[in-house]
């Protein structure tokens, strides 16, 4: 066999993706020259302060650790959005204003590889981020399986907005001719989508509130976030298409198959002017009804699967009973403890209505309101109808998360058969439940983190500052 021959049978070797390229040297020029490191030195040192004073001033002990790691994963989350939106928004535009892309247009890489390289660049900070997150809510959490539970509520809504975030502000990069039109724009628009938070309490729990609240992808990932960690609804719940505390996660999906579409399906027209290209725009519904039909049908989801309003009526009379398993209980803050109830249709010849019992908790020392849905993953439990006599058992869940002196007790109503019906709802005796406080947080174990973290960031910031420097001077020619 010829030399020849050996070479025309030789497999040959694959090239090396384009979107591979342009995402490996976006990465390089994002990581490599330190410029995300030196965004995120302040954000481990707001997250030092933040957790040193949460372990150690008493007045915010009164936080519980609950809501402190929601604070911290609220914070990364939200510089997440920010830094990949700013990525997003300089990808292209920054390229156009400085005359480099027209050299990257040139190259032989198609206009979707390009922006699938950007894209994948401007997610890169979201998983670093929420590494450098990790010991802070450790830190604060009041048990590791909350931690490894939190993370991965936050890693779901999380990386949903961060996509989001990211292909927007790509989208407003590629049709516009300067950097700074497009960082503005893609700002405004984060503000406005925030904005809402802003409101009174009351505008955000009208009818009207609560739909804005869950079609706006911002606003329903940080209640999604707050109701699972610290309402105690589970995913499911909070997922559900019918469930009335459900399609929080929705509008956030909706957003990224929208932002993705855009970016991939109807691919937009990148060129050197960065003008919107109206008519292209206008002929996606003519040329390509599948991506204009798919954008439609995103849109009115949002609006179809919005949660409806649910009405209530009266109760009827039933002669049911419900009792306690305990009269008292003592207990650390933090400490979960369960205990259990019987609830008996007392009728002698009648079956009774579907019934639903409630638990209700009464701070007897300051006679502040206490929110159960704070201290127990089950607020509610319902009872299909009971045979005369029959008697069933509910199990609760209670998590302590201040000290004090309560009373935890449990009202059964039966469910209304007309509008008009009425009568009196049956009480528990009462569980005196006494919390004391216990400290979770240990400053000994703070200042590790709040030092250290800023320190090791800010020593790999100086080290790539440092290689650079070397190169740079390594590839000046020497003088004679």
């Amino acid at each position: 066999m010829t030399t020849g021959e050996n070479t025309k049978h030789r497999p040959s070797r694959r090239a090396t993706p384009g979107w591979v390229v342009v995402t490996l040297r976006e990465l390089s020029a994002l990581w490599q020259g330190g410029r995300i490191l030196v965004l995120l030195i302040p954000f481990s040192m707001a997250l030092s302060a933040m957790a040193y004073l949460l372990a150690t001033n008493n007045e915010l002990n009164l936080i519980p650790p609950k809501e402190m790691v929601l604070l911290v994963l609220q914070v990364t989350l939200g510089v997440s959005i920010l830094i990949s939106l700013i990525i997003g928004a300089n990808a292209l535009s920054g390229m156009r204003e400085n005359g480099t892309l027209e050299t990257l247009l040139v190259t032989p890489i198609s206009r979707r590889q390009i922006i699938l390289g950007k894209f994948l660049a401007a997610l890169s900070p979201w998983p670093i981020i929420l590494a450098i997150s990790v010991p802070y809510a450790a830190i604060l959490a009041p048990s590791p399986q909350f931690l490894w539970y939190s993370l991965l509520v936050i890693s779901l809504g999380g990386t949903l907005v961060v996509i989001i975030s990211a292909g927007f502000g790509l989208l407003i990069s590629i049709y516009s001719n300067s950097n700074k039109s497009s960082l503005s724009i893609s700002l405004v628009a984060l503000l406005l989508s925030l904005s809402f938070t802003q409101l009174p309490g009351t505008a955000q729990t009208g009818n009207i509130g609560r739909f804005f609240r869950r079609i706006n992808p911002m606003e329903s990932t940080w209640s999604f976030t707050e109701k699972a960690l610290v309402n105690n609804r589970t995913i499911d719940e909070l997922t559900s298409i019918t469930g009335p505390e459900g399609n929080w996660l929705l509008a956030p999906i909706l957003g990224a198959g929208l932002v993705l579409g855009l970016l991939f399906v109807y691919r937009p027209k990148l060129n050197l002017e960065g003008k919107l290209d109206v008519d292209a725009l206008l002929g996606l519904f003519r040329k390509k009804p599948s991506a204009g039909l798919m954008i439609m049908f995103i849109l009115a989801g949002s609006l179809l699967f919005a949660p409806r309003a649910l009405a209530s009526e009266g109760v009827v009379k039933q002669d049911v009973q419900i009792s306690i398993d305990r009269g008292y209980e003592v207990k650390r803050t933090g400490d979960i403890f369960n205990f259990t109830t019987q609830v008996k249709n007392s009728e002698p010849h009648q079956q009774s209505a579907p019934l639903v019992v409630a638990m209700n908790i009464i701070n007897l020392g300051s006679g502040q309101p206490v929110d159960p849905e704070d201290w127990s993953p089950e607020r509610t439990q319902a009872v299909d109808p009971l045979r005369p006599g029959q008697t069933s058992e509910l199990h609760w869940e209670v998590d302590p998360i201040l000290k004090g002196d309560y009373l935890v007790y449990l009202v059964v109503a039966p469910k209304p058969v007309g509008s008009t019906s009425t009568s009196q709802p049956v009480t528990s005796s009462a569980i005196h439940l006494t919390v004391k406080q216990y400290t979770w947080l240990n400053p000994g174990n703070v200042l590790p983190i709040a030092i250290g973290i800023p320190a090791v960031l800010t020593a790999a910031w100086l080290g790539l500052r440092a290689l650079r420097r070397r190169e740079i001077e390594g590839a000046s020619p020497t003088s004679a």
